[in-house]
């Protein structure tokens, strides 16, 4: 089949190109041609392939060997190319030539290729699905991830390792207690009792638990724990909350000491301090002494060798020491970790580096920054300081170190008083983080959110308004006149490429052809103009040129009558006959070689000389031809009119001779001709 040979000797086919099988019945498939459909086809833009040569068949619109060219100049379209095309020229890789379809530039979509590709897809025709987690921003381009804040990898899977934070995970966490930081902004995540920007700081007075927002119930100054919110009784009280009062007989904290009073003269002792209470008439710590203070013996004449306002027993003068003191003579203080009366309360936990506790009273003193009956509470918002004595001088809701006063910057400030807002691009603590807003978008300084310019949306104002939609938010909807407006997605209603007027119903297009065309015809009438002029000048040429020549012919024709130079005798009856002598054709130097014939003619009838003068000379074969002794050629013919109508030209010399002597002959008899008549 299809004109295909058939071997002789094994009658396989052999087929023509563009045709295969055993029969050669099927056509080389697309994309193929030639001799076993061995060839690739290189037909673009959805033209046909020839699958016999591969030639290429293009659509409307296209030309060229493979048709890839344009059959219209850039920006216009249409079977006449009159169409302007109505694409965005940053954003467009080609305007279809027969339909005016927009080809879009990767990444870019849209009937005029004005918008981004939508949201989570990229490359040409924005075809490709991004594959980016955790809220990253995929370019529209080529799809790669620009991973959020927090986070990291080539699809932002990964969080970032503890310790550190921010974009691309390379900030550093400052937090400190047990504090953990946000992966994103870096903030301080602090552990139960402590608050802060870095989580240095324990709970206020009165307050507990995860950023200090619990209430403590705790009573009679006690210390309320700022983790849990377990009360600390203060000495003298227990119970849950500590609102009860130590038994009779027992003191201290918690009430676990027990009084050391002479029973039979002290009811019981104070509950905070154990001081004994005395019977009246008695004295000294235990109320065993009937004598003054510092005297003891059975007539209280013996002074005590106490010290440290200790008292001593009256029958033996032993030192009873005062709280908060000990020894033989009490002249040493408490071990360290226990104060009091005999020594024997423990110091309250120490906190935050205080020192120990006071060995008589039991409260401790606080370094720089702290009080409390522990030093548990820092100091007071606005205050730093030894005793908390010194005043912050920070702005903007900034909180000093309460040990060192140092101002502790919000998020979105920066400075020594933190009266600087963080400079443009930046934000968050200390100004350390990159502002992530797209297409003109601004970052807040302090947590980074994209205020979004109008025709923006999204959370880095990545996404355009949808179609209808513009402005501020996306939240006014376009309502256009006509259908030679578009919805601009910052700017509303605005009109199409080559539209204009306030209703968009002109086509500048039109207006530029307009203006195109009425210099074209300025330039068509100077044109002509000019070719008038050229044509004018060439006449004016030409006439020259003609009357030129003429001049020159009539110069050469003319006959100069002179008088003979060497005759000695002037005879008013003898003139010189210049005779052209056109013997030597070719030498221009003797067109005019003046043959002087000396003539005395009187005779005044017609005659052969006459005749002669007149041309009308014997047509025989011995005849001369011409005055030039030969047929006219080349030049000779230039002055054969000339000679024509000048009279003393004679077609031959001889005929003149003979002409010449019959005349004298017929004229012996006659008179003389004393000069020329005719």
């Amino acid at each position: 089949f299809n004109q295909a040979n058939c071997h002789h000797i094994t009658g396989e086919c052999k087929c023509k190109p563009g045709y295969r099988g055993t029969k050669c019945i099927e056509r080389c498939p697309a994309g193929k041609w030639g001799l076993d459909c061995a060839e690739e086809c290189t037909c673009q833009r959805g033209s046909e392939c020839s699958h016999v040569d591969g030639s290429c068949k293009c659509q409307n619109g296209w030309t060229g060997k493979d048709c890839s060219e344009r059959i219209c100049p850039d920006g216009l379209y249409g079977p006449n190319c009159s169409k302007p095309c109505d694409c965005d020229l940053n954003n467009t890789l080609m305007c279809h030539p027969w339909t005016g379809q927009c080809e879009c530039a990767v990444g870019w979509d849209g009937m005029q290729c004005a918008r981004p590709c939508p949201f989570y897809t990229f490359g040409l025709g924005c075809r490709n699905v991004c594959t980016c987690l955790n809220n990253a921003q995929c370019l529209p381009n080529n799809g790669t991830c620009i991973c959020a804040q927090g986070y990291q990898g080539a699809n932002c899977s990964e969080t970032c390792p503890q310790g550190f934070y921010g974009e691309d995970c390379s900030q550093r966490c400052q937090c400190m207690n047990g504090a953990t930081c946000a992966p994103d902004t870096g903030r301080c995540i602090c552990a139960p009792g402590w608050n802060g920007q870095r989580c240095d700081r324990p709970c206020n007075e009165n307050f507990f638990g995860k950023n200090c927002t619990e209430t403590c119930k705790c009573k009679n100054n006690a210390v309320c724990d700022s983790q849990n919110g377990t009360c600390i009784c203060a000495p003298g009280y227990h119970g849950k909350y500590c609102e009860d009062r130590c038994e009779l007989g027992t003191w201290g904290r918690n009430c676990q000491q027990t009084c050391d009073c002479d029973p039979d003269h002290s009811p019981t002792c104070h509950p905070v301090t154990g001081e004994c209470i005395c019977l009246p008439g008695y004295k000294g710590l235990r109320c065993s002494s009937q004598c003054d203070w510092g005297q003891w013996g059975y007539d209280c004449s013996q002074r005590c060798n106490c010290l440290n306002n200790a008292s001593c027993t009256q029958d033996k003068g032993d030192c009873e020491c005062a709280r908060g003191w000990t020894g033989h003579h009490c002249a040493d203080t408490c071990p360290e970790g226990f104060y009091g009366l005999g020594c024997k309360q423990e110091c309250p936990h120490k906190g935050h580096g205080n020192r120990t506790c006071d060995h008589v009273t039991g409260e401790y003193s606080c370094r720089p920054g702290y009080h409390g009956l522990t030093c548990q509470n820092p100091c007071a918002l606005g205050t730093y300081g030894q005793n908390c004595s010194q005043k912050c001088n920070c702005k903007y809701g900034a909180d000093c170190h309460h040990i060192t006063g140092l101002c502790q910057c919000l998020p979105g400030w920066m400075g020594p008083t933190c009266a600087q807002p963080c400079p443009t691009g930046m934000y968050g603590m200390n100004c350390t983080q990159h502002c992530k807003c797209l297409n003109g978008g601004k970052c807040r300084l302090n947590d980074g959110v994209c205020r979004c310019p109008p025709g923006w949306i999204g959370a880095q104002c990545s996404e355009i308004c949808p179609e209808g939609y513009y402005g501020d938010h996306c939240m006014s909807p376009c309502a256009c006149k006509n259908e030679n407006f578009i919805c601009h997605a910052s700017d509303g209603c605005v009109c199409k490429h080559n539209f204009g007027g306030e209703d968009c119903d002109v086509l500048l297009q039109d207006r530029v052809t307009k203006e195109k065309t009425e210099p074209g015809k300025t330039n068509f009438v100077l044109a002509v103009l000019v070719v008038i002029v050229l044509i004018a000048i060439i006449a004016v040429m030409y006439l020259y040129h003609k009357h030129s020549v003429a001049n020159l012919k009539t110069e050469i024709a003319r006959v100069h009558y002179i008088a003979d130079p060497n005759g000695s005798v002037l005879d008013p009856n003898h003139f010189d006959n210049p005779v052209y002598s056109y013997q030597r054709p070719d030498d221009s130097s003797s067109l005019l070689n003046n043959a002087t014939i000396r003539n005395n003619l009187g005779a005044t009838k017609a005659s052969n000389l006459d005749r002669q003068k007149l041309g009308f000379g014997e047509d025989d074969d011995d005849s001369c031809k011409g005055a030039y002794g030969g047929l006219y050629s080349g030049s000779q013919a230039k002055n054969r009119e000339a000679d024509l109508g000048n009279p003393n030209v004679y077609t031959c010399i001889d005929d003149f001779k003979d002409h010449l002597y019959d005349e004298i002959k017929g004229k012996e008899g006659g008179d003389e001709y004393d000069h020329l008549q005719y």
